[in-house]
């Protein structure tokens, strides 16, 4: 895709989210909002910095008991939120300018790769947390129908318990359904990514660990392992790790440790931010020792199959 065809498609995106966000009722449009407002914020900021009403409220100070009927809060800094969406990676120069030439304004930069700056005016998020923070209110039917690899909420807005009514849910559920088809996230499906190599076959049978190019597609349930044109290993993805700055940041000690232990016995390195699955190891099957029917090799480096029978069909027995 051309950069004119890439922006162009931007642009109906964003077009597309503004639709949601004109037709979403006004206390889950002040969710998002504030969620936005907040995402930089501390918990005592979070508190100042509300929109939308409250009843029967203190605002006249700490032991002050007079109550006020009804109070409706605006931002008292924040004069408007402005949106730059990209498919690919984050444009940083671009989004810095925005935050330093647009006074009392929120920059919130969209994209499927971003980095962090460290600046209160500029929310960052990636495709994956937006659309994980607007999934909760999409149908049961959708819900089930998309299903993301990545299920962190960065992004959490306090939406209303009830059902968003028509036509909000139909602008929200097409918005869910556009960022899927641009392939922005990641979903849960047979999707299998072939990779090849001493290397990786060594991680899979000894560890059932396997990390990967931090630009490939994160894309696929299932990893096949092929080393001299044969099938080493089949594993299916139970966990994945993306995104992590180090190895710290993984709450499961086990996954720590044994992510830890495979880079140390295996490449005697550490963790540098790769993309890193956990893996069930499917090799005790009929499939493992299966030979590559054409010559060369399958892959240089990796490929995606839409499932593994399309796997195996490229491979004979002996």
């Amino acid at each position: 895709m051309s950069l004119i065809d890439k922006r162009k498609r931007e642009l109906e995106i964003a077009a597309n989210f503004e639709k949601v966000l004109n037709h979403l009722p006004v206390d889950f449009f002040h969710a998002i909002t504030n969620a936005i407002i907040d995402y930089n914020n501390t918990e005592d900021e979070r508190m100042d910095s509300c929109i939308g009403s409250s009843t029967e409220r203190c605002i006249f100070g700490e032991g002050d008991p007079r109550r006020a009927d009804l109070v409706f809060n605006f931002s008292p800094v924040i004069s408007k939120i402005v949106f730059e969406f990209k498919l690919g990676k984050e444009n940083q120069e671009q989004v810095i300018g925005y935050a330093d030439s647009c006074n009392n304004s929120l920059i919130v930069s969209v994209a499927k790769e971003v980095k962090k700056i460290s600046d209160s005016r500029i929310v960052q998020l990636t495709w994956n947390d937006l659309f994980n923070g607007l999934l909760k209110i999409a149908s049961s039917e959708v819900r089930e129908k998309l299903i993301p690899l990545d299920l962190i909420e960065n992004f959490s807005p306090g939406f209303p318990d009830r059902r968003l009514g028509e036509p909000a849910l139909a602008f929200l559920e097409d918005f869910l359904f556009t960022i899927k088809k641009e392939n922005l996230v990641a979903f849960k499906g047979k999707r299998v990514m072939i990779v090849t190599g001493k290397m990786a076959s060594r991680t899979t049978q000894n560890h059932n660990v396997y990390w990967f190019g931090t630009n490939w597609d994160k894309d696929f349930q299932y990893l096949v392992v092929v080393n001299e044109s044969q099938i080493q290993y089949v594993g299916e993805v139970t966990e994945r790790y993306f995104r992590l700055e180090n190895l710290a940041e993984i709450s499961n000690k086990g996954h720590r440790d044994l992510i830890a232990e495979a880079f140390n016995d295996e490449v005697n390195d550490k963790f540098y931010g790769q993309p890193i699955l956990i893996l069930k190891s499917l090799s005790n099957n009929n499939n493992i020792g299966l030979k590559y029917i054409e010559r060369g090799a399958i892959t240089q480096s990796h490929r995606y199959f839409d499932d593994l029978e399309l796997v195996y069909k490229q491979f004979k027995s002996e």
